[in-house]
């Protein structure tokens, strides 16, 4: 149960404080919890660092508890330490990117999103989210163009992929 695991992780974290996992099993058990107990899931993910700071998976979850709490300062340092951790994975600057939209600055998050593409040209991921910034932001011309390159590297039937591009193309009143 969740009280036995709370007591077994307060327990290795008393017999050894530097024990990473013993921190990060207690901060995700206090996350874990109806309901959380953010700010001490907070302290025990801070001593994990504090112990070893090459896990991204600690990065990722303090940013997403300062996202959820809206103080986005935190949550972009964390999210801009979990894409240092894990500089060829979509998923931090995904984060990034939430963080910077819900904080109204679409160019920071545009431009975290054109620098990762640059880095990244084969990953559709990217070109993805650049597609739903664009359409959400009625540039449905630079949306078009994201949503071209998805259609031709389409590996499959790209039929999806061209359906989204004529929808584009009809907000956009394009006829091509």
């Amino acid at each position: 149960t969740g009280d036995e695991s709370e007591k077994m992780f307060r327990k290795a974290v008393e017999l050894d404080p530097k024990y990473y996992w013993g921190n990060f099993g207690m901060a995700s058990r206090l996350l874990s919890k109806t309901p959380p107990d953010t700010a001490g899931a907070i302290e025990y993910f801070r001593k994990s660092i504090d112990i070893d700071n090459s896990y991204p998976s600690t990065f990722q979850q303090l940013a997403g508890i300062y996202f959820q709490k809206k103080d986005y300062a935190n949550a972009l340092k964390y999210a801009d330490l979990y894409a240092i951790t894990t500089p060829e994975e979509f998923q931090p600057i995904k984060l990034k990117n939430d963080i910077l939209i819900a904080q109204g600055d679409k160019a920071k998050a545009e431009a975290a999103l054109i620098e990762y593409a640059g880095k990244n040209l084969h990953d559709p991921q990217v070109k993805k989210a650049l597609v739903d910034l664009y359409r959400n932001d009625k540039r449905y011309a630079d949306a078009i163009v994201y949503q071209r390159q998805l259609v031709a590297s389409s590996t499959r039937n790209p039929g999806d992929a061209l359906f989204d591009l004529a929808k584009l193309c009809v907000l956009a009143g394009q006829n091509d």
